[in-house]
């Protein structure tokens, strides 16, 4: 089942511990983490129970059914999908449209915390219980056993509910929807594949009636096919034995009895060089060569673990082959190796790059003959090594983490274990087998191993935005023309020392304190860099790291696409010892990175490392403070970006509304959004350099350590790095004022998508987040706006899949803030989306628009998530990265929770008079740009 399988995904681990043999799941040869309770009811259902405590309270329930669109007919394409739909719908024990409801009242929200999702092969229910409080509990596995056997299928429901797919269908359709079953059909045409996406097709799902989605559901919703799956803060008796009590009644219906196994179909090998395109005017252009041949992926064992390392070996060196080739050509934009198990009938293999569209040929060759270049030279000993450190780090790391796993990510990677036959193991024997083959491998096996793999005849695949005349003889000629070609070895690269170790004398400390409240200890240093320190035990082995760099004299120009260039390629310009590659090289095998932007006051970034490594990484962000390569190359490299996605900017009327946006709610500032890309093309770093020289020198910097590592030394480590630069602060930095636009307002933006899409967006200016009172009703005010959307735009009208309200509250006391509503829609639809819109503002500002039970479904999920968030790292490094230009935020935070807490709803609609009046906001239409002849999708295929 597994669908081009990342390298990152190779290996599954989870961080459990040894207890009782399994019952299932298990081999003689591979040691199932015991940590899982397993059991199997008599019916033949199947649970795994896991308690965890990370984060304490939270429990994460899946409800994994072995069915998904392969299992459909020709006239019930998206059928499996419409199910999945009609489980929210009603059951015998739940009245219609109660399920979301009655989540929401226990603290759900919907769509972040009850969803579901269907696929190929399988349809997963996903429901994330903010506490494990036993009605919680209770309701979730009732809502769970009501999916599974006793769902209503009410025709009128049906009727209502076609509108939501169909929805659901016109968002998710598009070009890159259409480029993958083009794919498909190309890659695999004796299969169902390409006839059976999940989102289905529109005349299957306007002519569903009860009796086929009844068939479907009887047929495949069994207890044999069905997984249950909770993690979590839980007593795994209790738990196991409320599983039984709900689902142990649980019994097929006749018609299972009567279903066949769906056949899926067949791949050939391929006897020729076969060559296929798709062209659409709002894709990119890009290019792959792959190879796919027959093969069942076996079962798992520790021969397979060994064989899926040496491949996530040898391909990560030929990705960095490639990306070694982006960096130093022109007109490449991006790299993607892909490799893995297609639904249990084939096995592929398929390196993709990004090109311009006038250069895709040189793609090819590039493509071809770095294959060609690993077949017949193979690996050298360096680059094996440098790898191994990456890959033996992760390990490492993982290792070091297992007891402080998410719940979330223990349950989503047992569904996977599950789908995939695959035995969930803990990290440390990961670890241990890892380095248990380490010494058995050699240039010459791996060799072996990879020419194995890509041992089929290739494939070629072009995506761009214009037709080309006889494309698929071109695709095919250039990759002919590049087999001419001879290659050579790699040549072996030095790798550098760190030339930035030293930054002068180690800091000192003018201040050291201790926030009673937060326990953020706040330090200064003597050249006035701030330190704030969090050490939790949250996530064990890892340390976050976060630096904000304030400007200084010099202000942030206001330039077409300058932030952008900044936050695209800044990091890429390496530093002046060494370029963006070398670093990568001195750095394998470590726990180090690189991370920052421009933001509206400051330049900055996150980062994860390990205490181990802290001292290293703050060296590294020190030395792109001070000596910031800003070279050419990564200039080149940003350009060549800009001009491979302008197509893709403006592929739907989403995208098209997300990258205008922040520029339109900033009344026109060119610091903020995309900009003209004609402008964008002319930056240049120099521009921004002196703002940037200026806000090391002058501006307030600000760092902040969370996670787990020791105080005294992470201390050190500062004062040895950034506490060390000379520097002389200034008190008149400069700040930005953002701005709302002046409303009422009207506009319209246009995309290059579906021509029938279009959306919708409305914004009214608010405050900013200072008014405590004020920033707390807003927020619950836009939670019972995005009810009000889902019921009556989606589940009502049937406008638009995922209607929904947007907020934002500036930090500082600007008075800036804004509350908007957007839905992605059709072009007719847009005056019904309208209508309902405003229909929902006008609600929200009645005196009695607002119901007790309305305000409670809105406000549990933020009041649950608000007790939850600080048991996160991420959430006190937000706190503390600016714990000392900023203090009281805590206090802030809590308050909020409070006066959400006591919020009335005649409160709410008094706040939505103020900030919500008629006609007084921004109106955003996003419509279909008038399609050129030129610009019809096409599709190629020829073999050769």
């Amino acid at each position: 089942m597994r669908q081009w399988l990342l390298l990152a995904l190779l290996s599954v681990a989870l961080p459990l511990k040894a207890s009782e043999e399994p019952q299932w799941m298990g081999t003689a040869d591979l040691p199932m983490s015991g940590r899982i309770h397993t059991g199997e009811l008599a019916n033949g259902m199947r649970y795994l129970l896991v308690s965890n405590k990370t984060p304490e309270q939270a429990v994460i329930v899946r409800m994994r059914v072995d069915v998904g669109s392969v299992v459909e007919s020709d006239t019930e394409q998206g059928l499996v999908h419409f199910l999945e739909h009609m489980a929210f719908n009603g059951s015998t024990g739940l009245a219609a449209g109660e399920m979301i409801p009655t989540l929401q009242r226990l603290g759900l929200s919907f769509g972040a915390d009850t969803n579901a999702v269907t696929e190929f092969q399988q349809t997963v229910y996903q429901f994330n219980l903010p506490s494990n409080s036993q009605d919680k509990v209770d309701t979730a596995l009732f809502l769970m056993r009501e999916i599974g056997s006793n769902l209503l299928l009410d025709p009128a429901l049906i009727e209502r509910e076609k509108a939501v797919v169909l929805a659901e269908l016109r968002e998710r359709s598009g070009a890159d929807l259409e480029n993958y079953r083009n794919q498909l059909q190309f890659l695999m045409p004796d299969t169902l594949l390409s006839k059976r996406l999940p989102v289905g097709e529109a005349n299957s799902i306007k002519n569903a009636t009860r009796e086929t989605l009844l068939s479907l559901y009887q047929g495949f919703y069994t207890p044999s096919r069905t997984t249950l799956i909770v993690v979590g803060d839980i007593e795994v008796a209790a738990v196991e034995q409320k599983i039984k009590q709900q689902f142990a009644s649980w019994q097929a219906a006749p018609l299972a009895a009567k279903v066949k196994p769906q056949a899926l179909g067949t791949v050939a090998e391929r006897q020729r060089v076969e060559a296929a395109a798709f062209f659409d005017p709002s894709l990119s252009t890009s290019v792959s060569l792959g190879m796919l041949k027959p093969m069942a992926y076996p079962a798992d064992s520790p021969t397979v673990r060994e064989q899926e390392i040496l491949l996530e070996l040898a391909h990560g060196i030929l990705y960095r082959r490639m990306e070694s080739q982006r960096l130093h050509s022109q007109g490449l934009s991006g790299v993607s190796l892909q490799v893995g198990d297609q639904f249990d009938i084939a096995y592929g293999t398929q390196m993709s790059l990004g090109t311009q569209e006038n250069n895709w040929q040189e793609g090819i060759a590039i493509l071809e003959q770095t294959l060609r270049q690993a077949q017949e030279f193979g690996f050298s000993q360096q680059e094996i090594d440098q790898q191994i450190k990456r890959m033996h780090k992760g390990y490492q790391l993982s290792a070091a983490g297992s007891t402080t796993i998410h719940s979330v990510n223990i349950a989503e990677g047992l569904v996977y274990s599950v789908a995939e036959n695959r035995v969930p193991v803990e990290p440390e024997w990961q670890l241990a087998f890892f380095e248990k083959i380490l010494p058995t491998v050699t240039p010459q096996k791996l060799k072996q191993v990879f020419n194995q793999t890509w041992n089929a005849t290739p494939y070629l695949y072009l995506t761009s935005n214009k037709p080309i005349e006889n494309v698929e003889k071109q695709l095919v000629a250039s990759y002919e023309k590049s087999r001419k070609q001879a290659v050579s070895a790699p040549a072996a690269k030095a790798i550098d020392e760190f030339a930035y170790t030293e930054f002068g004398d180690q800091g000192k400390l003018n201040a050291d304190s201790r926030d009673a409240e937060t326990g953020i200890r706040q330090l200064q240093f003597a050249n006035g860099v701030r330190l704030n320190l969090k050490p939790t035990d949250f996530n064990k082995g890892t340390t976050l790291v976060s630096l904000n760099i304030g400007f200084g004299e010099v202000p942030f120009p206001e330039l077409d696409g300058l932030s952008y260039l900044f936050n695209s390629a800044f990091v890429q310009g390496g530093l002046k010892a060494h370029d963006y590659e070398s670093l990568q090289e001195i750095f394998a095998g470590q726990d180090i990175s690189i991370n920052l932007g421009v933001r509206e006051q400051s330049f900055g970034g996150e980062i994860s490392t390990n205490a181990a490594e802290l001292r290293t990484q703050l060296g590294l962000m020190t030395a792109f403070l001070i000596e910031p390569g800003m070279n050419k190359q990564a200039e080149q490299l940003f350009r060549e970006q800009v001009i491979a996605e302008q197509q893709s900017l403006h592929s739907n009327p989403q995208t098209e509304f997300s990258n205008q946006f922040d520029r339109i709610s900033h009344s026109g500032d060119k610091r903020y959004g995309y900009g003209e890309p004609e402008e964008i093309l002319k930056r240049q770093f120099a521009e921004l350099a002196p703002s940037f020289h200026s806000a090391v020198e002058q501006g307030a910097i600000e760092i902040a350590i969370v996670g787990d590592f020791d105080e005294a030394s992470a201390i050190a480590a500062v004062a040895e790095t950034l506490g060390a630069i000379k520097r002389s602060p200034t008190k008149n930095s400069q700040s930005l004022v953002p701005v709302f636009p002046k409303v009422p307002a009207k506009m319209t933006l246009t995309h290059y998508g579906h021509p029938d899409s279009a959306a919708l967006a409305m914004v009214w200016p608010t405050t900013d987040m200072t008014h405590l009172s004020q920033h707390a009703g807003l927020g619950l005010l836009e939670q019972v706006l995005s009810i009000l959307l889902t019921e009556n735009v989606r589940e009502k009208a049937g406008a638009s899949y995922s209607p929904s309200a947007f907020s934002y509250n500036d930090l500082n006391a600007s008075g800036y803030g804004y509350l908007g509503l957007f839905s992605v829609t059709t072009q007719a639809m847009l005056p019904t989306v309208f209508e309902y819109f405003t229909a929902a503002v006008n609600q929200v500002k009645q005196p009695q628009g607002i119901s007790e039970d309305l305000l409670n479904r809105a406000r549990q999920p933020v009041l649950e998530w608000m007790q939850a968030a600080p048991q996160s790292n991420g959430f006190w490094l937000d706190l503390a990265s600016n714990a000392q230009s900023y203090p009281g935020r805590f206090a802030a935070f809590k308050q909020r929770q409070v006066l959400a807490q006591k919020m009335t709803p005649a409160e709410l609609s008094k706040l939505a008079q103020q900030y919500l009046p008629a006609d007084g906001g921004l109106t955003i239409q996003v419509l279909p740009a008038p399609l050129e002849p030129q610009q019809l999708v096409l599709v190629h295929r020829i073999e050769d």
